[in-house]
């Protein structure tokens, strides 16, 4: 990945990227449903109207959207690249009325791995360790929902303590961390484009136990 990404990020298609050479792009559509239903029967067209959408962009493009197969409603995020459907990354965190998930994506697209936490997956240390321990060079968290933290706090944090870049997108915007921690970016405008320092800085920790013998 390189050192220093070009993101853009809005809550809908209409995307104006225009004199901005985006690298990565995230798009909320929390209140669009993809039902794989009437997607398969030809009633609906909404994957192929984002896998056209994509075709126009030679970034990745991560689409943060409710999921609804043959009744397992789920908060998802949608992953194309040029024309194709590469993943699709349920939450692991349900409410009530959503189906439950298991397991955690690192995708592999033409920026690098960009691991993936769908809502409340961000504050499972184990989730997080286990982007980290499979070369995620990027996290992105979208769909985020939680009012129990403050996000400028919360997300800073787990970039420091992981040394990895974050992006983490939901109701309060669009939030952007260096892997240690320093906030590159935050806005609450519907959107946005900035840029992201992504190198990690890493450095070797030494631990001492003592046991009593």
């Amino acid at each position: 990945m390189k050192d220093k990404i070009n993101v853009c990020f809005c809550d809908s298609l209409n995307l104006d990227c225009t004199n901005f050479d985006a690298d990565l792009i995230l798009i909320e559509r929390r209140n669009k449903t993809l039902n794989f239903k009437r997607e398969l029967s030809g009633q609906d067209q909404n994957l192929l109207t984002l896998s056209n959408f994509s075709k126009k962009f030679a970034s990745p493009i991560f689409v943060a959207v409710k999921t609804d197969n043959y009744g397992q409603q789920k908060r998802s995020v949608a992953v194309f690249e040029r024309g194709k459907l590469l993943a699709i990354c349920d939450a692991n965190f349900p409410t009530e009325k959503e189906s439950l998930s298991f397991g955690y994506k690192v995708i592999k697209t033409t920026l690098g791995k960009i691991g993936v936490l769908v809502s409340k997956d961000i504050i499972c240390p184990d989730a997080i360790k286990s982007l980290v321990m499979c070369e995620s060079e990027l996290i992105l968290n979208l769909f985020l929902d939680i009012y129990d933290f403050n996000v400028k706090s919360l997300i800073p944090s787990i970039s420091y303590m992981y040394a990895t870049p974050i992006i983490s997108t939901g109701t309060h915007g669009v939030l952007a961390c260096e892997s240690r921690g320093r906030i590159g970016f935050f806005s609450e405008n519907a959107q946005s484009t900035f840029q992201l320092y992504t190198k990690r800085n890493l450095k070797i920790a030494t631990i001492k136990t003592c046991t009593n013998i």
